[in-house]
């Protein structure tokens, strides 16, 4: 389609309404101009399409899901929409749990459109957590929509393939909230998108690092005979570490991590010795390192108070020398 009218598009509809005027391609660039007569009652392009989340007012990114999120604005009747949306849905199913893909019908929810200032079909937005909108300026072919979603996720994944970078990695501070770490052992050259998407879905809550492939010293530390395979460390000791036993992919694993959330988990794995470092637990942690045992400590004001009944309650208590 050359430079045409969109009124020219749907000319068949008795139907039309103006939402607002004027504009190129502000996302994506664009070769239509569009002065936004449309057609109305037509159905979403992507309503068959469960990989595509279906975004309207009240369902639209935040910025606080943790996710990436790639975003394309249309309209049923546009040209260039239907030639793009097979190249979206593809993409939706390939960036599955890595890249949230989603798509507003702006027909169905003008007002949604305005407020993001969309002046063309189709325009394409990014956003990352804690971030604005982003308008994408570049080429709508599937490689290179694929390849800037993935690169907005964050690249500062560690890949480990020592015991001294996993004592580094294990012992950084601040520590997670929820005092764990997931271990991903890989057959690939990291960091991988799985892994740089849980880093930044979890991020602050739980540590995210990858293991290399010839890591054969990490694999024995922990208990790994083959890679890929998925491990989680409870605070800084590999003693602590449990192992995934599903899927290796995004949900089934955001699931495992999350479940660590309370803290009941780690507090069964970790085994404490005389020589075990206290000071590195959150006092959250070690609350449930007394429930595991069944002991409370109702007069604990401080972290201080806390570390000493952990030591009572686990016998921790080591004669001078």
């Amino acid at each position: 389609m050359g430079r045409k009218e969109v009124a020219l598009e749907a000319a068949t509809s008795t139907s039309r309404r103006t939402v607002f005027g004027g504009g190129g391609f502000p996302g994506g660039g664009g070769n239509q101009h569009v002065q936004f007569h449309f057609a109305s009652g037509d159905g979403g392009m992507y309503d068959g399409e469960p990989a595509v989340k279906k975004l309207l007012t009240e369902s639209f990114p935040t910025g606080k899901d943790g996710h990436v999120w790639l975003i394309e604005f249309y309209a049923p009747w546009c040209g260039h929409c239907r030639q793009l949306a097979p190249k979206w849905m593809s993409l939706a199913k390939a960036l599955k749990g890595i890249v949230k893909v989603g798509a507003v019908n702006c027909e169905a929810d003008p007002g949604l459109c305005q407020e993001h200032g969309v002046q063309g079909y189709p325009t394409i937005m990014s956003l990352r957590p804690g971030g604005q909108l982003v308008a994408y300026q570049g080429d709508r072919s599937a490689r290179a929509l694929k390849d800037y979603a993935l690169s907005l996720l964050p690249h500062d994944v560690p890949t480990l393939t020592t015991q001294a970078e996993l004592s580094s990695f294990l012992e950084q501070r601040p520590t997670p909230e929820w005092g764990v770490s997931l271990l991903l052992f890989t057959t690939k050259r990291g960091p991988g998108p799985l892994a740089r998407s849980l880093a930044l879905r979890f991020k602050g809550r739980a540590a995210v690092a990858e293991v290399a492939e010839g890591a054969a010293e990490l694999r024995a530390l922990l208990g790994v005979e083959r890679a890929p395979a998925a491990v989680a460390v409870c605070g800084a000791d590999p003693s602590a570490a449990v192992a995934h036993r599903g899927e290796l992919k995004s949900e089934a694993l955001a699931s495992f991590l999350t479940g660590f959330r309370d803290g009941t988990k780690c507090a069964a794995a970790i085994r404490l010795s005389p020589e075990t470092d206290l000071s590195k637990f959150k006092v959250k942690q070690l609350r449930q390192l007394l429930a595991s045992r069944g002991a409370t400590c109702p007069e604990c004001l401080e972290k201080a108070d806390f570390l000493n009944r952990v030591r009572e309650v686990f016998g921790l208590t080591q004669a001078s020398s």
